[in-house]
């Protein structure tokens, strides 16, 4: 989302607002994370960032505000979590556990429902990354 928000192009020249659908938050299964600090920079470019909401205000969706990031982050958790070679290995999962992988900026880098006590994600290059496990997010860096 980062790279679509940095790509807009300035609008402040017109005098009324250009808009973007940036999200649904009423999909369940939508995956598109806008931060609070990139709907102010499309705001900045004269764009509204806008929630489509499953067609609601016939199709033309409602103004979105952007999250302020993850829930807090956890002090204590039974899982380990560490990054090496490019991995996110989690252990001590309860079984049944949801995981999501987020990258600092908000981009969804994996999600899985584990079976196990244990699971990887593959993360490229990311150095800091925000794994949420049943809700509960926590921050793991190399």
């Amino acid at each position: 989302m980062e790279a679509l928000v940095k790509s807009l192009p300035n609008r402040t020249d017109r005098a009324e607002k250009c808009h973007f659908f940036a999200i649904d938050t009423k999909n369940a299964n939508e995956k598109n994370v806008i931060s609070d600090t990139q709907v102010k920079a499309s705001n900045a470019k004269n764009w509204q960032v806008l929630d489509y909401s499953a067609g609601d205000n016939d199709g033309n969706g409602i103004e979105y505000g952007g999250t302020s990031g993850v829930k807090p982050v956890a002090t204590t958790s039974p899982a380990t979590l560490k990054i090496a070679h490019h991995t996110l290995s989690i252990h001590n999962l309860l079984p049944q556990s949801k995981v999501k992988v987020y990258s600092v900026s908000g981009e969804l880098l994996g999600e899985k429902s584990v079976k196990t006590d244990s699971t990887a994600f593959y993360i490229g290059n990311q150095t800091m990354v925000i794994a949420v496990i049943n809700g509960v997010a926590h921050k793991i860096s190399k």
